[in-house]
């Protein structure tokens, strides 16, 4: 991908994920504060990883790994 298409799938899946999210917001509690929305909002971006891609094993996930260390990623 190039750094285009990269912003874009970025982009995508960020506001998509948005939407899942405020959709369901009716039905949350109104006792949940930052802490039960920030364990949903990870929670939901955690269900978008699906299929062999959400296995966090072999090369790939390794080098993956390897990058967000070396360049300091949050």
């Amino acid at each position: 991908m190039n750094r285009q298409e990269q912003e874009h799938f970025i982009t995508e899946l960020i506001d998509n994920v948005k939407q899942d999210i405020l959709k369901e917001s009716p039905k949350y509690p109104d006792t949940w504060d930052g802490i039960e929305l920030r364990w949903r909002i990870a929670d939901v971006f955690g269900q978008v990883v699906f299929g062999d891609t959400g296995k966090r094993k072999g090369k790939r996930y390794l080098d993956y790994r390897n990058t967000v260390i070396v360049e300091n990623l949050i």
